[in-house]
C-alpha cells in the first residue's frame, strides 16, 4: 500500500469514526444505587454500511487501523464522558482482543489509555471472553502493564466463549461481567442461580467484583444480590443514553434504593456486628516507599498486615509483616529492601484477600471466610472503595458467637435449629425474589398414646428418627428444616413455580417413609393387628392407629411483600386442623392475600 493510499484510507476511516456516537449505560452499586461507572457502546455504525458492532473492528484490522481506530473512538467517548460526568465515574470501554495480538498494538494500546480526556485510572478497558484472547497478553505482560498504569481490565461476556476460567486465572482481571445469558431469567431457573453463585464467590475469592449484565426484572435484581453481585447493569436501571449538557449522566439511580426499601429483610443486626469488629485501620497506597511502609510497621506493632489500596481507594490486598522478615533480619535486607531495582517496591508484596461489600450478609462474607481459612483478612469496600477490614481473629470470633448463638436455640434432641431461627425463615419468606416458598407445619398423629405405651425413651428415638429424615430434605440450599418442640416440625423450601408439585411429593414421601420405618418400633404382633390400645386425653380407653405424620403445607407465591408472620402462622394452624381429618393427613393450600394481611380468616 502506497503512502497515499494509507493517507486515504486513515481520512475515511477519521470520517467514519465522527460519523458514529457513543451511548453510555450505567453500571451501579448493587447496594446504594450510587454509579461505578458507564459502559461506553457505540451507535451509527448501521448507517455507516456495517451489520454489527464487530464488523466495524473487522474491517478495521482487514485495512490494517485496528489501533488507529480505537483510539479516535476512544477519544470521542472519552471526551463526551468527561464532560458529562463527574470525576468519580469510570468508561467502561470494549476493545478488540487482536489489539493484544503483538508489541505495536500493545504500544497502541497504552497510547490509546494516555490519549483520551480522562485519567487513566478512570478507565476500564473490556476484554470480550466471547473471542480468543492472545497469549501475548499475559505472557507478554500486555495486561499487567496496562494495570501498573492504573488502568482497570473487566472480563466481558464471561461464561458465553472462550476458555472462561483459564482466561480469568491468567488475565486476573479486577471486574467479571457476567453474560446477560446467566442473568436473565435468573430468579426462575436454579441451574443459573448456582453457576452464578459459585462464579461471584470464586471471583471474591480473587478479590475480583462482579457486575450482573442484562438485568431487566424486579426478580432479576433481587436474585443478583441475593448471590452477592456486586454492581449490576441493565433496562431495570436505564437503557443506554446520550448524553448532553441537557441531559447530563446522573451520579446515582434511586431505582435500586427504592428497590432495596421494598426488600423487607431486615440486616441491621448483620451491619452492627460488621461496625463492631471491624477494623478501620489507615490504608497504604500502593505508591508508599518500603522505608514508610516498615515504619509504619513499627508504629503499629499489634498490626500483622496492612491494606494496600489504589489512587481510587480501591483495595488491592494486604501486605503482610510476616513477607518483610526475611529482609528485616538478614544483613543486607534492609539495603535490597530499598533497592527498587530489585523488585522490592510495595506491589510485589502484595497478596490478594478476599473483598466483599460493607452492606453484604454477614453470613456470605463468613461463607467467603470459610472457603479460605488461611486468608488473613477480608477487605470490605463501600462504593467500591476501601473501607475496613475484618481480620482472621474477628472472623474467628464472629464464627465462634454464631455458633454459641445456634447452638442455644438449637432443639437438645434433635439438634435442629428451634424457633428463634424457625420464625427468622418465616419472615425470609417475605424478601422480594422471584421463588415460591413452600412452609410445611408437621407433626405426629396419636404420639402421646405411643409414648405412653412404650415409655419416653422410644419416643425420642422416634422423634430422632424423623429428623434425621428432615436433615436430609434440609442438604441442599433451597431447603430449611427446623424443631419447633415435642412432635412438631416446621420445613422452608424454594421452590419454582414449574417444580411445587415436586416440591409436595418431596414432602409426600418422607410422610410416607416415616409410616414404614416407624414399623420398627413395634412388637410384631402390633403391626399386624395396625393398632394400640391405649387413653385418650378424657381417660377413657380405646383404639389408636399407628404413628403417622401429618403435614399442612402453604404455598406462599413470589413478591408478597407486604405479608406478615402472624397471618402466615394462624393460616398454617388451620391447614393442620384439616390435615389431621384428611385421607392423606397432607394438605396443600396457596396463600389467600386478604386473609393474611387481616392476620387471619375467620
Amino acid at each position: 500500500m502506497s503512502l497515499m493510499q494509507r493517507d486515504e484510507l486513515e481520512n475515511l476511516w477519521t470520517r467514519t469514526c465522527s460519523a458514529m456516537a457513543y451511548a453510555f449505560q450505567p453500571i451501579v452499586n448493587t447496594y446504594t444505587g450510587r454509579v461505578f461507572g458507564y459502559e461506553a457502546l457505540l451507535r451509527g455504525f448501521d448507517e455507516q454500511g456495517f451489520p454489527s458492532i464487530h464488523s466495524v473492528f473487522d474491517r478495521a484490522a482487514a485495512d490494517g487501523v485496528l489501533a488507529e481506530v480505537h483510539q479516535r473512538l476512544f477519544q470521542q467517548a472519552s471526551a463526551t464522558f468527561h464532560a458529562e460526568t463527574s470525576q468519580n465515574g469510570r468508561l467502561f470501554f470494549n476493545i478488540d482482543n487482536r489489539l493484544f495480538q503483538d508489541d505495536e498494538s500493545a504500544a497502541a494500546l497504552h497510547d490509546l489509555v494516555g490519549s483520551g480526556a480522562i485519567a487513566p485510572e478512570r478507565v476500564v478497558l473490556e476484554i470480550s471472553e466471547k473471542n480468543p484472547v492472545p497469549e501475548s497478553a499475559y505472557e507478554a505482560g500486555y495486561l499487567p502493564a496496562l494495570r501498573q498504569r492504573g488502568v482497570h481490565v473487566a472480563l466481558d461476556d464471561f461464561g458465553a466463549g472462550y476458555s472462561g476460567l483459564q482466561v480469568l486465572y491468567q488475565a486476573k482481571v479486577d471486574v467479571i461481567k457476567m453474560d446477560r445469558f446467566f442473568i436473565s431469567g435468573i430468579a426462575e431457573d436454579a441451574p443459573k442461580r448456582i453457576f452464578v453463585t459459585n462464579l461471584v464467590k470464586l471471583a471474591h475469592m480473587m478479590g475480583m467484583h462482579v457486575v450482573a449484565e442484562g438485568v431487566e426484572t424486579t426478580g432479576d435484581f433481587y436474585t443478583c444480590r441475593e448471590i452477592g453481585c456486586d454492581y449490576m447493569q441493565g433496562y431495570l436501571i436505564s437503557r443506554p443514553r446520550f448524553a448532553g449538557p441537557a441531559d447530563p449522566l446522573p451520579n446515582h439511580y434511586s431505582v435500586i434504593v427504592d428497590l432495596i426499601k421494598d426488600d423487607r429483610r431486615d440486616d441491621r443486626e448483620d451491619q452492627r456486628q460488621i461496625e463492631r469488629w471491624m477494623n478501620t485501620a489507615t490504608a497504604l497506597p500502593v505508591t508508599t516507599s518500603m522505608q514508610d511502609v516498615l515504619r509504619r510497621f513499627r508504629t503499629e506493632r499489634d498490626a500483622s498486615f496492612l491494606p494496600v489500596v489504589n489512587g481510587q481507594e480501591e483495595p488491592l490486598g494486604i501486605i503482610r509483616e510476616h513477607d518483610l522478615k526475611e529482609y528485616v533480619y538478614s544483613p543486607y535486607g534492609i539495603s535490597l529492601l530499598m533497592n527498587r531495582s530489585y523488585r522490592s517496591d510495595l506491589p510485589s508484596f502484595v497478596r490478594k484477600v478476599p473483598v466483599a461489600a460493607i452492606h453484604d450478609r454477614l453470613d456470605r462474607i463468613l461463607e467467603l471466610y470459610s472457603l479460605d481459612p488461611e486468608a488473613e483478612a477480608i477487605l470490605l469496600t463501600e462504593n467500591g472503595r476501601y473501607r475496613g477490614c475484618l481480620g482472621s481473629r474477628s472472623l474467628l470470633q464472629i464464627l465462634h458467637q454464631r455458633e454459641v448463638a445456634t447452638a442455644r436455640d438449637q432443639n437438645p434432641l434433635t439438634r435442629l435449629p428451634g424457633n428463634t431461627i424457625i420464625n427468622e425463615h418465616i419472615s425470609a419468606t417475605f424478601r422480594p425474589i422471584s421463588l415460591w416458598s413452600a412452609l410445611a407445619y408437621i407433626d405426629f398423629d396419636n404420639f402421646k398414646p405411643f409414648n405412653d405405651r412404650f415409655g419416653f425413651r422410644v419416643g425420642d428415638r422416634v422423634i430422632q428418627l424423623f429428623a434425621d429424615s428432615l436433615k436430609r430434605m434440609a442438604s441442599d440450599d433451597e431447603t430449611f428444616a427446623g424443631h419447633i418442640g415435642g412432635d412438631d416440625f416446621f420445613l422452608r423450601i424454594e421452590t419454582e413455580y414449574a417444580t411445587i408439585e415436586k416440591t409436595i411429593t418431596r414432602i409426600e414421601r418422607v410422610a410416607q417413609r416415616f409410616s414404614q420405618d416407624v414399623l420398627a418400633f413395634y412388637p410384631r404382633e402390633t403391626v399386624q393387628q395396625g393398632y394400640i390400645e391405649g387413653k385418650d386425653r378424657n381417660g377413657e380407653w380405646r383404639r389408636f392407629p399407628l404413628l403417622e405424620i401429618s403435614a399442612a403445607i402453604l404455598l406462599v407465591p413470589p413478591h408478597e411483600t407486604y405479608l406478615n408472620a402472624e397471618g402466615i402462622s394462624l393460616e398454617i394452624a388451620k391447614l393442620k386442623k384439616s390435615a389431621k381429618r384428611s385421607d392423606g393427613n397432607v394438605v396443600v393450600a396457596t396463600v389467600n392475600p386478604a386473609c393474611l394481611r387481616n392476620n387471619g380468616c375467620v
